[in-house]
């Protein structure tokens, strides 16, 4: 049997690692559960099994197609039950003493602790993914939203900032409630609302906000590029965004009007900049001001 495959990840953990992660006790080892029982599916064979890469994404038909299916499986509302069961004489226990260290054998337990998962956060990811369908056109998986928030295209205080956001762990709003002598500071009192990472990067209607938006629009090549309608979906999801979206100019040759199509990826690198720096900047004043107690000067343009 020949499994044609565009991954390298899997044909390394299939064969080079295989041994080296049982020996381990699968301690840190991604996909885990799957790789166990692929090497149990491929032990029980009495014939060889072989693999064979090829590049993704380079049409290859057989490639493409699992692709498409690999899509359709992942935006499942619910997940397909696998077997993923591996008999006694085949599953591996435990990890070599000769190379367990005091590390490895922490982060094994840690491992074994069952997940916690936060309802904001759940919250958080649902509307990236519904903001990203509404700007690109399609349903962008968890994992890739997730991926996306630890690019290293920008800084990292900006992934840092990302990722406390998505999980709605700022100190903000109702964070103060139950902190004696700092009730107040759940509330912004130019809007006399509950403060939340929505309103100080989007909704306020105070100088900052409005003004922050207003510098990064003048920025942005508008002439070409449609500015996109900022949302907090957007801020959390402009790292996963492959292309802002273009302007269709009368005048302008179908040739060159597709040669531009393709060479977006500098218009969404600066896109990701702008919006992550902008609303990155508005939590900093946020935080000068809450935590700080720092009051801001009126800037001339206001």
């Amino acid at each position: 049997m020949i499994i044609v495959i565009d991954s390298k990840y899997v044909i390394n953990g299939l064969t080079t690692h295989l041994t080296e992660w049982e020996d381990k006790g699968w301690t840190e080892v991604k996909n885990a559960i799957f790789f166990k029982r692929a090497a149990y599916l491929l032990r029980k064979r009495s014939a060889m099994t072989s693999f064979r890469w090829v590049k993704g994404h380079n049409g290859n038909i057989g490639n493409e197609q699992s692709n498409i299916l690999a899509k359709q499986g992942a935006m499942k509302d619910r997940d397909d039950v696998l077997p993923l069961d591996v008999p006694k004489e085949f599953d591996i226990q435990g990890a070599k003493l000769s190379l367990l260290s005091q590390a490895t054998a922490y982060k094994g337990i840690k491992e074994h602790k069952p997940p916690t998962t936060r309802e904001s956060t759940k919250r958080n990811i649902k509307l990236t993914m519904e903001t990203i369908l509404n700007y690109m056109g399609y349903r962008e998986t968890e994992a890739v939203i997730w991926q996306g928030l630890r690019r290293a295209s920008i800084c990292l205080r900006i992934s840092q900032f990302l990722y406390k956001t998505m999980h709605s762990t700022q100190k903000i709003g109702q964070y103060w409630d139950h902190i004696l002598g700092y009730q107040d500071h759940q509330t912004y009192h130019p809007c006399r609302r509950t403060e939340s990472m929505e309103h100080i990067l989007i909704m306020c209607k105070e100088t900052p906000t409005r003004l922050i938006w207003q510098m990064a629009r003048e920025i942005w090549p508008e002439q070409t590029y449609k500015w996109p309608e900022i949302s907090i979906g957007l801020v959390l999801g402009c790292r996963t965004i492959t292309s802002p979206k273009e302007i269709a100019h009368p005048n302008e040759q179908q040739a060159d009007r597709d040669r531009r199509t393709r060479n977006t990826k500098g218009p969404t690198h600066l896109m990701q900049i702008i919006i992550t720096e902008s609303a990155h900047l508005l939590w900093v004043l946020c935080y000068e001001r809450v935590i700080r107690e720092k009051r801001h000067s009126r800037c001339h343009r206001c």
